[in-house]
């Protein structure tokens, strides 16, 4: 009876076929962002359809584990991430979103590229490592430092929203600010699954950017933009979105501008 082939070997094919099934896919959104018109963003044409893809993805892995009759969660799923995946195409025409994207497909592009060269490369020893050449300079805040950005960003969104909703029913400073920091703690549970992720990744997409300028401008401009669309689709409407999404924004880049002397370089 024939050995079986070693589990390495097995791996490899698996990894190999599942290679091929990325590749046509990709091959096939390639193919629609070529006849598309109007034509995306030149910026971005390249990355799209490995963008799509990654979409395509998140999409079929929540209908997998779709138990909803017929797929309807999947189905408004398809037909809720369709325009705003548009619209955010659009939006690629700033550099910051456009930035955020090419680092989104990169991210997803390198596990395959440390594969591909796994075998070649040889850990350097410690001397070696500690005499080599310091790399680019970088802006990144630290795991302390963002937290208290967090922190100040979610006091400065439950002060906005105090101001403007009046919650509270004592009148003076004492029950403001008992108000303001139970909506604190309101705005920092939410903003767990929603604000911190995109703070996050932009930050990380905004490293090599010296001008912490840049940043807080950033931090402002995009989760207001982000904010106002998701907003605006859930609820049919343009002012009140664009307002609580200023109001979002604002507080962000208020968090970002609260630890600039943080900030590694």
């Amino acid at each position: 009876m024939p050995p079986s082939p070693a589990p390495e070997r097995r791996g490899h094919r698996g990894a190999a076929d599942a290679g091929i099934g990325r590749a046509k896919s990709i091959a096939l959104f390639r193919q629609a962002v070529t006849v598309s018109r109007p034509q995306p963003p030149l910026a971005i044409r390249d990355d799209l359809p490995e963008l799509l893809w990654l979409v395509h993805m998140g999409i079929t892995l929540f209908w997998i584990y779709d138990r909803s009759p017929g797929q309807r969660r999947s189905r408004r799923l398809a037909h809720s991430v369709a325009p705003l995946t548009a619209k955010l195409v659009i939006l690629s025409r700033l550099p910051v979103v456009r930035n955020i994207v090419e680092d989104v497909v990169h991210l997803f592009q390198e596990p395959d590229a440390m594969t591909d060269q796994a075998d070649d490369e040889v850990a350097p020893s410690a001397p070696a490592a500690a005499n080599s050449a310091p790399g680019s300079p970088r802006v990144l805040p630290g795991p302390l430092a963002s937290a208290l950005g967090y922190l100040v960003a979610c006091l400065v969104l439950a002060s906005i929203a105090t101001l403007a909703v009046g919650w509270g029913t004592a009148r003076d400073f004492w029950g403001y600010a008992w108000t303001v920091i139970v909506a604190a703690f309101y705005a920092a549970g939410l903003g767990l699954f929603t604000a911190l992720p995109v703070a996050l990744l932009l930050g990380w997409s905004l490293r090599r950017v010296l001008n912490q300028g840049v940043h807080v401008l950033a931090f402002f401009l995009v989760p207001t933009l982000l904010a106002w669309l998701i907003i605006g689709l859930s609820v049919q409407s343009v002012t009140v979105p664009l307002l609580m999404a200023a109001a979002i924004g604002l507080s962000m880049a208020a968090g970002r501008a609260a630890i600039w002397r943080l900030a590694r370089a």
